[in-house]
């Protein structure tokens, strides 16, 4: 156990990325418990539109569940934590759960409200959905899956003492040397 770790954090992880094109029909009939609500805000910066999900509670003054999702409008990448966001996709990233509320699959009524958002209301154009998620990460990998995304590509990062140097993907095999790269947003 200490040697995948050290291992993970040092010099090598491994992710998968999921996707969803929305509008598609999932699987995902959980519902929004009565009393709480979603708020949504946007901001429009740099080529990219940030959106910010976020679950309301009645009860408790802090977020139940909360995720942003960024939508890359420009012709050219952005980057995020080492990938590459294409034109007309969105990244979910971010995503957090109060621990009162774990197990509950608030995650999961986030994540079918995002895919109603960008298929029924917004006026943004979004071609797919897309999520990294680490792959010991089985709460959000159950998440995603439950909501109808599929793994579209794995993602391996080489590591140089826990700085991220090369990141390759799977389908189609790619690589990208992202030593110097920063998140675009």
């Amino acid at each position: 156990m200490f040697l995948g770790k050290y291992l993970e954090r040092r010099w090598f992880k491994i992710r998968k990325i999921y996707y969803l094109i929305p509008g598609e029909i999932n699987s995902c009939t959980t519902v929004l418990p009565e009393g709480f609500n979603v708020d949504v805000q946007i901001a429009n910066n740099k080529g990219f539109i940030k959106f910010s999900f976020r679950i309301k509670s009645p009860f408790i003054n802090n977020d139940c569940a909360v995720t942003n999702v960024v939508i890359n409008s420009t012709k050219k990448l952005l980057w995020h934590d080492n990938y590459p966001v294409l034109h007309n996709e969105g990244l979910i990233y971010a995503s957090f759960v109060d621990p009162v509320f774990r197990g509950r699959n608030f995650y999961v009524i986030l994540l079918n409200y995002i895919n109603d958002y960008f298929s029924e209301r917004s006026k943004v154009q979004v071609e797919t959905l897309v999520a990294v998620v680490e792959k010991n990460n089985f709460a959000s990998k159950r998440s995603h899956e439950k909501c109808g995304y599929v793994i579209r590509e794995n993602n391996f990062l080489l590591k140089f003492w826990g700085r991220n140097i090369f990141s390759f993907y799977s389908k189609p095999f790619r690589g990208y040397f992202v030593y110097k790269k920063r998140n675009s947003f």
